[in-house]
């Protein structure tokens, strides 16, 4: 019962549950799981290993590269990078990942006060459940966001994030002439 726009391109080994919409101009590159009744919007790109869970809206000009995005989750556009999203987290336009370092090296997280390397040249961002990501907002490789944490439009995520934070860039005045 998936609805698929004749001018989608899936390719290799895709799963597509049923109630599953996918708009005009998405690619899907397999592996890729879309769970139940996901929404992927015009000219998406899922590729590399993605697990979308049921009830996700994948919004329009999204790329999402070996990622799990959890239930009832919504984005729009922008970049979610080997990183794994939350259930019931609301990501707004022009959200991007940072999954790799300008020097290429392996990427570290911190875990309890603790850095620790993951192994990895590739990891983007570990975000928790019932977050709310405003617009325009990106997160430095390795960031861990906690859960029920807002962060505020234009913030540049550089450090991690507990539970229940409300997290802002201070905008500075603005001078009009």
């Amino acid at each position: 019962s998936a609805k698929i726009s004749k001018s989608a391109e899936i390719t290799g080994d895709v799963v597509i549950e049923s109630g599953v919409k996918i708009m005009e101009g998405a690619a899907i590159k397999g592996p890729v799981y879309i769970g139940k009744n996901a929404f992927i919007g015009n000219n998406v790109v899922i590729r590399s290993g993605v697990c979308i869970e049921e009830g996700v809206m994948i919004g329009a000009n999204m790329e999402v590269k070996n990622a799990v995005i959890m239930k009832h989750t919504t984005t729009h556009s922008g970049f979610i990078g080997d990183s794994v999203v939350g259930v019931d987290t609301k990501i707004a336009a022009g959200f991007n990942t940072a999954n790799v370092r300008l020097d290429r090296q392996e990427i570290s997280a911190t875990v309890k006060t603790k850095k620790v390397g993951t192994g990895r040249k590739s990891f983007g961002a570990i975000i928790g459940s019932n977050t709310s990501v405003g617009i325009k907002v990106g997160t430095m490789p390795g960031v861990i966001v906690g859960n029920n944490v807002i962060i505020g439009p234009g913030t540049t995520v550089m450090e991690n994030i507990p539970d229940d934070v409300s997290y802002y860039t201070e905008f500075k005045k603005i001078v009009k002439k």
